[in-house]
């Protein structure tokens, strides 16, 4: 009878154990499924992010006396002069002179933007003083 006693409990811990698996497994299920609508919500605003920045460029303002090596995520329609005010935020000291830009040994217009003065991806500005 001791027995039967202990083996009818083995069934009911067993019972309790596979229904305690069945469970987690279900739990393992729902999140699977919530870590692959994350994943897919990821892709698509990676692609998203992608797509936006799909139409920039970079290009760098250097200076004669090379103090300025600074490079510039752009686009066609961003003005010159937005990207010269940024410039010489980071480097101050050339609020001080009367500067002009030039690209392949064409001198910009300020307030044009980059595609009107034909600025192209990977072109280097140079920054010039007058003197």
């Amino acid at each position: 009878m001791d027995l039967k006693n202990q083996l009818n409990n083995i069934n009911i811990s067993n019972n309790n154990n596979l229904s305690l698996i069945k469970k987690l497994q279900n739990n393992i299920n729902e999140k699977e499924q919530e870590l692959y609508q994350l994943k897919n919500n990821l892709n698509s605003s990676q692609l998203k992010t992608n797509t936006e920045n799909k139409w920039g460029f970079a290009i760098s303002f250097r200076s004669i006396d090379q103090t300025i090596n600074y490079p510039m995520i752009c686009n066609a329609k961003d003005t010159l002069s937005r990207l010269e005010e940024e410039l010489y935020n980071e480097f101050p000291q050339y609020k001080d002179y009367n500067t002009y830009l030039t690209c392949n040994s064409v001198i910009l217009k300020r307030f044009k933007t980059i595609g009107e003065n034909n600025i192209k991806k990977g072109d280097a500005i140079l920054v010039n003083i007058y003197e």
